[in-house]
């Protein structure tokens, strides 16, 4: 699972800015956030998420405490949703990126706010990223799914 989110952060750093649509570009961190969640405890899924915090904010150079403190939160809420015994699938890995783009997005906002004249391009990059977040992590999970359950069982 560090791994993934390794090769995650690798991927943001040099992948994201050219796959950029305007200002919308895919956080392959969180999409694999909100992969790995699904296949571990909601305290494997907090630990994912300050995991996830710690690199996305190393790779992006920005204030580094709100991302680690808005992604561990969000890890403890989807590893919360998990104890719901939801089946996982690429559907609902897509709404899972979904769920953590737009509750880490919307965390950030109150501990980092925007400037007022950047509200708009945050808005459009919270929803674009969502959209964009979701198609990729339907891939990422498949690929997850077979790495990380050979032989159908949960991996905890």
């Amino acid at each position: 699972m560090v791994v993934t989110l390794w090769l995650a952060g690798a991927l943001q750093l040099g992948l994201a800015p050219w796959m950029a649509i305007h200002s919308i570009a895919p956080d392959f961190v969180l999409v694999a956030m909100g992969c790995l969640c699904l296949f571990t405890s909601q305290s494997g899924a907090t630990v994912i998420g300050f995991f996830s915090g710690l690199i996305y904010g190393g790779v992006s150079l920005s204030a580094l405490g709100p991302h680690i403190v808005s992604r561990t939160l969000i890890g403890f809420f989807v590893g919360w949703l998990n104890t719901l015994e939801i089946q996982p699938t690429a559907f609902v890995a897509s709404l899972s990126a979904m769920v953590v783009t737009l509750g880490a997005r919307l965390i950030f906002f109150f501990m980092a706010p925007p400037a007022a004249h950047e509200l708009g391009a945050y808005l459009q990059a919270t929803i674009g990223g969502l959209i964009y977040n979701a198609i990729l992590a339907a891939p990422t999970f498949l690929l997850l799914s077979r790495i990380l359950i050979g032989n159908k069982r949960r991996y905890r």
